[in-house]
């Protein structure tokens, strides 16, 4: 048997598999008979064979293993994007020219000097035989060897910094890579070994000392034969086994290091999964990193001459063992967090390859409000956006005249980005969501109900029956589900004074108020409700909400009668025949 697949999925997955052509499905009619002599296109899904040259390679360019992966975080080639953005070097341009971008500032300290974004015009060649074009700043982990830490969610950019630094480091001081990259896929743990071994033979080669160009014979060229240490290796390489090689690397690495700087890169990726974030994979990696500074941590600021630079990128640095965080200096620390409002405006610019005056408004706000500042999602929006709401006008002379926006709807309703499954974005989203816990899930698909604001007796009007008897404790179920959606960033607190005035004078708002934090959950949670589940929500909220505007009004005026002197009324009758007195 086989998986097979149409030609909508072959369109969006080519980045890693190949898609076999099989036989076309029969198109048939409810009454099973062949309605048309045309059949649905059929392919097998086979994934690609990896490619195991890592680092600086025999042509004298740097290969990145996550370019080999676009669904664990690197980047996937859409083709969609105009001016010919497609292309991985293009987008660590386009990215990094944003001078007031927090993540460049600090990295452009390591490095010394300004953004050069000929540097990405095209693959760079590094002639470690020619001078050096630069000395790195004093006290940078360029000169002086150290630890550099860039954390933060996928997307936030961390790639494309990582590739400026090792492409950087490699011209100007001769810093030659190492990589050791973990993507969330089974057996990614042996390759980050092997990935490993591949590039420091790599390194030998640029430097000239090896000549082999089979990694089993390379490795009997830089280690004694009679080491114990090549078996272990050998079998690394060939991804059977990772736990017993590290001793070996640990000595390949002290031996490439008094020969050229090194640039050790370590990555790991969580992806889009539902495993559990503590996953034997992380702490694998986690540990891997503490024995590699053990291994080498008498060189890590040493002052050689050959620096050790290790660059650590993660999406969570908290698993990090304390000797090595230890080693992190402050300076060397940089925590990605979403583009600015200008600087998002300033990125959709950079991608669209037009001024920024040509941006309309609403398409400012709308990839603002949809992507939180991720520029991978900056980038999935503007492709999506491309195919049926963005038209760019080219002049005579083939450059951008206009942006004119096509069926964009008041408030963004004609563009449906649930439908746009196939990006990181949605898919990402989607994954977090099916992660939560029932009664979170359930608090934030009924909180996609409203657009403005909402209160938590708006959602227990819907799960909470007054005359169950446990009233107040499901009510504090629930206020314990929204705190801890607050916790993750999923739904935020809404203060009156931030409402307007037609919401600050209903009854309903006077208890604590949450919203929605992104329009992205907003979306994809509301797309997983039925439209009568919806309406239930609203009709339910709106009566609970008028019941507390009105009834405690009514109830006063009850009382107020109640309290009020009886006269019974044949007494009131007597009243009225006695003589009025004159």
């Amino acid at each position: 048997g086989h998986i097979s697949s149409v030609e909508a999925t072959k369109n969006h997955s080519s980045t890693e598999l190949i898609f076999n052509a099989l036989a076309p499905m029969p198109r048939l009619d409810k009454g099973g008979n062949l309605r048309s002599s045309e059949g649905i296109p059929n392919f097998q899904p086979v994934k690609k064979a990896q490619k195991k040259d890592v680092g600086l390679c025999a042509n004298k360019v740097i290969r990145f293993p996550w370019h080999d992966a676009p669904f664990a975080g690197g980047h996937a080639s859409s083709g969609s994007a105009p001016g010919g953005k497609n292309d991985n070097m293009r987008k660590t341009s386009d990215l990094c020219s944003i001078k007031a971008w927090e993540g460049i500032v600090q990295v452009q300290e390591m490095l010394g000097g300004s953004f050069d974004k000929k540097t990405f015009a095209q693959e760079q060649i590094i002639d470690l035989s020619a001078p050096e074009q630069g000395k790195p700043p004093e006290g940078s982990p360029f000169e002086r060897g150290g630890i550099v830490l860039i954390e933060g969610p996928t997307g936030m950019g961390k790639l494309e910094l990582a590739e400026h630094l090792v492409i950087a480091g490699a011209l100007k001081f001769h810093s030659v890579p190492i990589f050791g990259n973990m993507n969330p896929r089974p057996g990614d743990a042996r390759k980050m070994t092997s990935d490993l071994i591949v590039s420091l033979l790599n390194g030998f080669r640029a430097l000239g000392h090896v000549t082999e160009t089979n990694d089993s014979q390379a490795l009997q060229k830089v280690l004694p034969r009679d080491s114990n240490l090549l078996p272990s290796l050998e079998k690394a390489l060939n991804n059977e086994e990772a736990s017993s090689a590290f001793d070996g690397i640990i000595a390949l690495l002290r031996e490439l290091v008094v020969k050229t700087p090194l640039t050790v890169v370590m990555r790991y990726e969580f992806g889009t999964s539902l495993c559990p974030n503590e996953s034997k994979d992380m702490k694998l990696f986690w540990q891997t990193v503490s024995e590699l500074h053990d291994g080498m941590k008498d060189l890590l600021g040493a002052g050689n001459g050959k620096p050790l630079v290790i660059l650590i990128l993660c999406a969570d640095s908290k698993e990090m063992s304390q000797r090595v965080r230890a080693a992190v200096e402050p300076k060397n620390a940089v925590t990605l967090h979403g583009l600015s409002d200008e600087n998002v405006l300033q990125y959709m610019a950079n991608y669209l390859n037009v001024q920024e005056t040509m941006i309309p408004q609403p398409l400012r706000e709308f990839v603002t409000n949809v992507t939180q500042g991720n520029p991978e999602y900056i980038r999935e929006t503007l492709e999506q956006l491309l195919e049926k709401h963005i038209q760019i006008n080219l002049g005579a002379n083939k450059q951008p005249r206009a942006l004119e926006l096509k069926d964009f709807g008041n408030n963004f309703r004609n563009i449906n980005i649930s439908s746009w499954q196939h990006t990181s974005m949605v898919g990402s989203t989607v994954c977090m969501l099916e992660s939560l816990d029932p009664l979170e899930a359930a608090v934030l698909k009924m909180s996609t109900c409203f657009i403005g604001p909402f209160t938590l007796p708006d959602l227990a009007a819907n799960t909470c029956p007054k005359w169950a008897g446990t009233t107040q404790f499901d009510s504090l179920r629930l206020y314990q589900a929204i705190d801890r959606l607050k916790r993750k960033d999923i739904l935020q607190k809404v203060h009156v004074d931030d409402l307007d005035a037609s919401q600050a004078n209903n009854h309903h708002v006077q208890a604590e108020s949450f919203t929605m934090s992104s329009l992205l959950i907003q979306a994809v949670g509301s797309s997983m409700i039925l439209e009568t589940q919806r309406k239930a929500v609203k009709r339910q909220a709106l009566m609970n909400r008028a019941i507390a505007r009105h009834l405690p009004n009514r109830m006063r005026e009850i009382q107020s009668k109640r309290g009020a002197g009886h006269i019974p009324w044949y007494y009131e009758q007597a009243f009225r025949r006695m003589p009025k007195a004159e």
